[in-house]
């Protein structure tokens, strides 16, 4: 913890890009929407809970309809880090 106080803490903009290049680095097209972006305590260390949804499928060579993804993405305040996630 000693170490997390002497780096300096990420912003919320900083937290959904670093979410948003997750998404993107496994579904390149699709469209994201944050709904919700909370400073969290989990243990000992500082997160970013970013929740929101993206849309995948549906391109104009894609034979499959169009889905939605529920997402909830944790990422490191002071790294920016992924650190875990749920869809």
């Amino acid at each position: 913890m000693e170490e997390q106080e002497q780096m300096e803490l990420i912003g919320v903009d900083d937290a959904q890009r670093a979410a948003e290049r997750f998404i993107l680095g496994r579904n390149p097209k699709a469209k994201i929407n944050f709904s919700k972006a909370m400073l969290r305590q989990i243990g000992t260390e500082a997160v970013y809970e970013v929740e929101g949804d993206f849309t995948v499928g549906g391109g104009l060579f894609s034979s499959g309809s169009k889905r939605l993804v529920n997402i909830k993405i944790q990422v490191h305040a002071y790294t920016a880090k992924i650190v875990g996630y749920e869809m």
